[in-house]
């Protein structure tokens, strides 16, 4: 049981890294292709991160309105 607790407590974290850096890799990995392959170049990646930034607390927030317990 202990040993198992210590092995849990070093793969999370780890597992979390990872996850965020594939995350990152693969949204900088679309920047990148929609700065190189559209005809608006950086707005493009503008557009998509603005879409990011206000979609995802969006999401979220209607997300836990439908989930939250009356």
């Amino acid at each position: 049981m202990n040993n198992e607790r210590i092995a849990m407590s070093l793969i999370f974290p780890f597992l979390a890294v990872f996850i965020i850096a594939a995350y990152l890799g693969l949204i900088g990995g679309l920047f990148i292709f929609l700065h190189g392959n559209t005809e608006l170049k950086q707005w493009s990646v503008i557009i998509v991160g603005v879409a990011l930034t206000l979609g995802v607390p969006t999401f979220a927030y209607l997300l836990e309105r439908k989930t939250e317990s009356k």
